[in-house]
C-alpha cells in the first residue's frame, strides 16, 4: 500500500463555471494519478469539492491497484 499526494495549482486566472473548474480538476487529477501509475487500475473514487470566493477546491483519494516496483 502507498499514499501519494499530488497539489495542483492554477497559477493565472482562468474564468470557468464551476462545472467546467470541476471537469478540468478531474482530468488533472487523473493526469497526475496516470503519470505516477500507468498501469492503475481505479476501484473507487472519493472526492470533495469546494469554492471559496474565486477559487475551486477539489480534493480526491483513489482507491487503486498498480505496480509501485517500477
Amino acid at each position: 500500500m502507498e499514499e501519494t499526494i499530488y497539489y495542483g495549482q492554477q497559477q493565472e486566472m482562468m474564468y470557468r463555471t464551476e462545472a467546467q473548474a470541476l471537469t478540468l480538476a478531474r482530468l488533472q487529477g487523473l493526469r497526475a494519478l496516470h503519470d505516477a501509475f500507468p498501469d492503475a487500475e481505479i476501484f473507487a473514487r472519493r472526492e470533495e469539492c469546494t469554492v471559496q470566493e474565486d477559487a475551486l477546491h477539489y480534493h480526491a483519494v483513489y482507491t487503486v491497484a498498480a505496480d509501485i516496483c517500477t
